[in-house]
């Protein structure tokens, strides 16, 4: 077979100047230098053997093209999935105890924080507690306010506390207690956490930062609550605290009824520190 072009890479005469078919490629079998007939090209130096030609031809194989890398496809998904924000609204109680006992309550959860916020603003409302604390509300208002929290589903998995006993330690056992409870929170693998502790002071704030990211948590914000900017978050937390008190301290039957009711139901969860927690007061009639 004659053709009018010669073959690249190909030593000829004038005479046999013919473009043979690709090797490997549906074309004509290479002969390697090691006898072995292949009919892929090879990095080796090889032998086209021509039809209607005597002689065999030195070609050099083409070099293999290198593959181009794939993109990480699970890389690509991660980075269009959005970052997790967690809130935690924390306050505490039991300081005036000089150490015999302390509470921490933190309010934690992911989603529409504006939402939520909202929501608890219209349960003080509607309870009649209004924007008094917990140690300043009409028993009967405020008792009512965490019957109505505690029914609520939007507060599942929400309402969590950390007792401690014999310590003045307050800072550490906050840090720990905060810890705990975004460990044991359902979040996802990329989250961020944003933090807000109610008094909590400039120099605390950078204290607790560290504190958290040296216990594994991804903190993206602390910030302290001063009074007048208390809000229906961080009054709720303050409620969760100031019940748990009331009821370890045996305050009253119709609060302990109400504090095992939210426990039985998982409207509220005791996060363990390293103290052991104190059993609940029976109740007077029994």
């Amino acid at each position: 077979m004659a053709g009018d072009f010669p073959a690249r890479g190909v030593q000829t005469t004038a005479r046999e100047r013919v473009t043979p078919p690709t090797p490997g490629m549906g074309g004509y079998p290479l002969a390697c230098d090691s006898g072995a007939r292949h009919s892929l090209p090879g990095r080796m130096n090889c032998r086209l053997k021509l039809p209607g030609l005597g002689n065999l031809h030195e070609v050099a194989a083409p070099r293999a093209v290198p593959a181009i890398p794939r993109r990480n496809s699970s890389l690509c998904a991660n980075r269009s999935i959005s970052m997790q924000k967690l809130y935690c609204y924390v306050d505490e109680s039991g300081q005036d105890t000089k150490g015999r006992m302390f509470i921490v309550a933190i309010v934690i959860f992911d989603g529409d924080k504006d939402a939520l916020l909202s929501y608890c603003e219209k349960l003080e409302q509607d309870s009649e507690k209004g924007k008094f604390k917990w140690g300043k509300a009409e028993h009967r208002r405020r008792s009512e306010y965490l019957r109505r929290v505690f029914a609520d589903k939007r507060f599942e998995n929400t309402l969590r506390y950390a007792v401690s006993y014999e310590t003045t330690d307050y800072d550490r056992i906050t840090i720990k207690a905060i810890a705990e409870t975004i460990h044991r929170h359902e979040r996802s693998q990329s989250y961020s956490a944003f933090v807000y502790v109610d008094g909590l002071g400039k120099t605390k704030q950078r204290e607790y930062s560290r504190g958290l990211r040296g216990l594994g948590i991804r903190v993206r914000k602390v910030r302290g609550i001063a009074k007048d900017e208390n809000n229906a978050l961080t009054r709720l937390a303050d409620a969760i605290a100031g019940f748990v008190r009331d009821v370890l301290e045996g305050e009253s039957d119709e609060l302990r009824l109400l504090y095992l009711e939210a426990l039985r139901r998982g409207m509220m969860i005791e996060v363990e520190l390293e103290t052991p927690p104190q059993k609940t007061p029976p109740l007077r009639g029994g």
